[in-house]
């Protein structure tokens, strides 16, 4: 679990426009998560990360490593774009076409921006809900290196190795990293009264690494690496024999992933007021299902982008941001008989400008998508300070959603004719606004942070039945119009000079174009972050709790659930720390997916030796 960082009034972020930027100057609802923190918490998964941020949750099929659906603002991750060193990590297999993040392992991550409400302006296709974006550790500077070991319960085992430094005088800098886990947690056999038991095996190898070449004084060339290869057991069942989830046949059944991604950049500065960027970047995901009983499947998805972008600063408190880019994405999986694609041109503009006291950004973007057509999208940014302590804000926008290649041409056995997609299908459409404001006073130690939201959404794609005693169908814009709206608060205060605490709440109410709570979505959040760090630096100490209430699926209500984590750091030596860190400490048990199993009182303890 993560901490609900309050949002800093002097934060630089670059989510919102693309350029770094204070973010009491966006008029947008920015978290940011640092690798301190992230060490501090010892989290291993992206998504434990997020976890106890205001407005997000997490459902997953299964334990660790099962198909997991991010949750922003009453919106499914297909409403959400997740970048790591500015490559969108949506899958193209992917059904709705969101981002997989549950193999997403965080040991190179240095920083990590969270920002809600709609972008679509910047990121295009699904940046309705929010933003995430990561941004791996540098290259260059001094040598250094860092090793740690890992041990815990449910056979956890886990290695982290990095190195960074420069070479050519400085010109030349270098980034490797390396993780890897295994685990094996109890399956939701063990929590029913059944005769049979069984473990789900998970484990993940991650490699990343950047390279920086600085060609000349102003023009620099940046190589970024990321490749994951992931394999997770998962619950299942014989849908023949015997039709419930907790089968003696479930045994063996799960997914084998391999993701692998790179990016190639050049940066120029122009001029003293004009510097541009090229990129290409290729995300590719490929999964292999197992199984003991039934079928399995496979399927492969790929992404390639080339942008160019340019930023021109017109003074100290104004620029302009414009771009283009081209989007290739391709879709291969068992039953199909040929590769399917998608290409999508792009152009934007962001303006963002000091009107007296207010600072306001401007954005357009037109998206011409080779299916359905095209698509425009704006946003409105407004910062207004009323005082040094007060700021208000005003995000409004538009956002979308295309439709994914699998909603375009999927194929199933299930579906009408054997074909799940829908070329006539239209892109879902969004209007969004948000309202907040800040209060920092001065010489105060506390931060608090209030904001309503309203999302308004035409065309959702969904899967339409046949008939209520079978899967046969395929997939359809709704008529109507789903809404999801809702209260955000955070609380930040320093207690002492080593005490700080954060608590958030949020209160969320997602509906259907039919008027019906969405499924699975938690109407009240909680969450409290407690942190310790002793005046010499060497010990810190993290608590955190978290409570999911007022979930419902088919308008019945799931149970809440109610966690607690802590993780403490000792430091042994000048190089060496130790780390003892435990999560569900009272041994809750609970599912975030009907049927679906998540650990129990989890613990691990390790160290780490830096260089």
């Amino acid at each position: 679990m993560a901490p609900a960082v309050a949002q800093e009034v002097d934060e630089i972020v670059v989510s919102a426009t693309g350029i770094p930027t204070p973010a009491a100057q966006i008029g947008a609802s920015v978290d940011v998560i640092t690798a301190e923190e992230l060490e501090n918490l010892q989290v291993t998964y992206l998504q434990d990360a997020l976890s106890g941020l205001k407005g997000i949750t997490f459902d997953q099929e299964g334990t660790t490593g099962g198909i997991g659906n991010l949750r922003m603002r009453g919106l499914g991750r297909q409403n959400i774009v997740v970048f790591i060193d500015g490559v969108n990590m949506a899958d193209a297999a992917d059904i709705q076409g969101g981002a997989e993040i549950a193999n997403l392992l965080v040991e190179d991550i240095e920083r990590i921006e969270v920002m809600r409400g709609p972008n679509s302006v910047l990121y295009g296709s699904n940046a309705v809900a929010g933003v995430i974006d990561i941004r791996t550790k540098s290259a260059g500077g001094s040598q250094k290196a860092s090793l740690s070991a890992t041990t815990g319960a449910n056979e956890l085992a886990q290695v982290k190795l990095g190195t960074s430094g420069e070479a050519a005088n400085g010109r030349v800098g270098y980034r490797v990293s390396l993780q890897s886990v295994a685990v094996s947690s109890p399956s939701e056999f063990d929590e029913q009264d059944t005769d049979y038991s069984e473990n789900e095996d998970y484990k993940n190898t991650t490699a990343s690494g950047q390279l920086e070449v600085q060609l000349s004084d102003l023009t620099s060339l940046s190589l970024n690496l990321r490749s994951a290869v992931s394999s997770a057991d998962t619950d299942g069942y014989d849908p023949i024999s015997d039709p419930i989830p907790y089968s003696k046949l479930d045994g063996h059944f799960g997914t084998d992933t391999v993701q692998n991604l790179i990016r190639l950049s050049l940066d120029s500065e122009v001029s003293d007021v004009l510097s541009l960027n090229l990129n290409h970047s290729f995300l590719g995901n490929y999964r292999d299902g197992f199984a003991e009983v039934g079928s399995t499947y496979w399927y492969d998805g790929e992404r390639e982008t080339s942008q160019v972008r340019a930023e021109y600063t017109l003074s100290d408190a104004s620029y302009l941001h414009l771009g283009a880019e081209q989007k290739n994405e391709s879709l291969l999986q068992a039953g199909f008989d040929r590769e399917v694609e998608a290409e999508t041109q792009a152009a934007f503009s962001v303006w963002h400008m000091k009107l007296g006291m207010a600072h306001t950004t401007l954005g357009w973007r037109h998206d011409d998508h080779e299916t359905f057509g095209s698509n425009s999208s704006w946003r409105f940014g407004l910062s207004l300070p009323f005082n040094d302590s007060f700021i208000t804000r005003l995000n409004a926008g538009t956002g979308y959603r295309a439709p994914s290649l699998y909603e375009l041409f999927g194929k199933d056995a299930t579906c009408i004719n054997g074909m799940c997609g829908n070329l006539e299908l239209e892109p879902e459409k969004s209007d969004s606004v948000e309202l907040g404001f800040a209060v920092e006073p001065s010489g105060k130690s506390w931060v608090l942070d209030v904001g309503y939201f309203d999302i308004e959404t035409e065309n959702r794609i969904f899967y339409q039945n046949v008939g209520p005693n079978t899967y046969e169908g395929n997939y359809q814009n709704d008529d109507g119009q789903s809404t999801s709206t809702g209260t955000e608060a955070s609380l930040g205060v320093d207690v002492t000079d080593t005490v700080s605490v954060d608590i958030s709440y949020s209160r969320i109410n997602s509906r259907t174009a039919s008027g019906s709570i969405q499924n699975n979505q938690p109407r009240r959040l909680w969450s409290f972050n407690g942190y310790y760090k002793s005046n010499d630096g060497k010990t810190n100490l993290s608590v955190t709790a978290r409570q999911v209430t007022d979930r419902y699926r088919s308008s019945i209500r799931q149970e809440d659930y109610f966690v607690m984590g802590f993780a403490y750091g000792y430091q042994l030596t000048p190089t060496v720390k130790l780390n003892l860190a435990g999560d569900n400490i009272w041994d809750e048990h609970y599912q975030t997916v009907p049927g679906k199993s998540t650990p129990r009182r989890t613990w691990n303890l390790g160290l780490t030796a830096s260089f």
